[in-house]
């Protein structure tokens, strides 16, 4: 399967994925995930959304590398 482009978008909700156990684990929740593309263009993602799983963990490659 192909991954995803690595928009801010796309980024951004899988930033969101990584972090939710965490998160939880300290007992609290993560609201949102804002990425600051540039001072004009932001992506923000709400971590109640059910696409978090969609994002396929084939992007952590594509982030770290």
């Amino acid at each position: 399967p192909t991954s995803p482009p690595p928009t801010a978008e796309n980024i951004a909700l899988h930033i969101a994925d990584i972090l939710s156990a965490p998160i939880a684990a300290t007992g609290a929740r993560l609201h949102k995930v804002r990425l600051q593309e540039s001072p004009n263009n932001a992506a923000e993602v709400f971590a109640e959304t059910p696409q978090l799983g969609l994002v396929p963990q084939a992007m952590e490659a594509a982030l770290v590398s």
